[in-house]
């Protein structure tokens, strides 16, 4: 009888492949659920998005399902230890997945696909070595010689795992590769603004790079957090020449400084009337102080 639930749970999960915290992340204790079948139910509430374009859904007590699935399952494991081994593997897997740790995805796939008599064998084998390819665009900054070649490395990974998206038949494999390439992307602009004093790029190319975020992942369910990122590009580089060359003194660039907080706050106007956005109430605050910089300077630089 064990044997049969065995088998028709692992067909229910092959099924319904449930389409993502590290491995090491301590588990707080959530109330036991009594069957493994019920977990992997409400985890089954991500399969209606995907993890690129769609905000994950959250449980009763707010929390990410995917996090929330893996608390559960660590006190199903507890309750239950010796239950369902390649099942809890397999639905934390995709736990995994969904959150954007492909190390430990990858090694649970691969857990899963080395037993060849388990029918989840071929799928977790085929999301082991999807994840296994992410790994390996993924660049390391202790090998670049400088910035300029770190950002090299970030773009030519990037570009890559768009590149493998764009030939990908899978939904869910293209939606991952194209969060990962996104994650690329934002770390590259990032890096970017960062040391901007530092790397030879002016700050047209860095709002062009931050264009490109925009344009590139517009479908993304961060899309709007990219446009809200250029917004506060704008700000910093007014406040910068606030800071730099104060408006009492002759080097002040007052166009300059204009310029940039007035492009801020369209794009803040524009975030600010946008409704569903978790954007918007920042928007909404960051106007405020937006305008006060303006009228400061509208006042000091005459």
């Amino acid at each position: 009888m064990t044997s049969f639930l065995t088998k028709a749970f692992a067909l229910l999960l092959l099924v319904a492949l449930l389409p993502a915290c590290s491995r090491t992340q301590k588990i707080d204790p959530y109330a036991p659920h009594e069957t493994l079948l019920g977990i992997a139910t409400e985890f089954k509430l991500l399969d209606s998005g995907d993890p690129y374009r769609s905000t994950p859904p959250q449980d009763l007590t707010g929390q990410h399902i995917a996090k929330a699935t893996l608390v559960r399952l660590a006190n199903y494991e507890e309750l239950h230890p010796d239950r369902f081994p390649l099942e809890i593997r397999m639905l934390k897997a995709r736990c995994y997945e969904w959150l954007g740790d492909s190390g430990s995805a990858r090694d649970l796939f691969a857990e899963v696909a080395a037993q060849s008599d388990s029918p989840l064998a071929a799928e977790a084998a085929a999301h082991a070595r999807l994840h296994e390819r992410i790994l390996a665009e993924q660049p390391d900054p202790t090998r670049a010689t400088s910035v300029e070649a770190f950002l090299g490395e970030l773009y030519r990974h990037e570009e890559a795992l768009l590149n493998a998206a764009q030939s990908e038949d899978n939904p869910l494999f293209q939606a991952l590769l194209l969060k990962s390439a996104e994650d690329l992307a934002v770390r590259r602009v990032e890096v970017l603004a960062g040391n901007r004093l530092l790397v030879e790029e002016d700050e047209q190319q860095i709002l062009e790079q931050l264009r490109r975020l925009i344009t590139t992942y517009g479908e993304s369910a961060r899309g709007r957090s990219h446009v809200a990122r250029l917004a506060r590009f704008h700000r910093e580089l007014a406040e910068e020449e606030l800071r730099l060359h104060p408006p009492s003194g002759i080097r002040f660039d007052r166009a300059r400084c204009l310029l940039h907080l007035n492009e801020a706050l369209d794009i803040l106007h524009q975030l600010a009337q946008e409704d569903g956005t978790e954007e918007k109430l920042v928007a909404q605050r960051e106007l405020d102080t937006v305008l006060a910089l303006r009228d400061v300077v509208l006042r000091t630089s005459r």
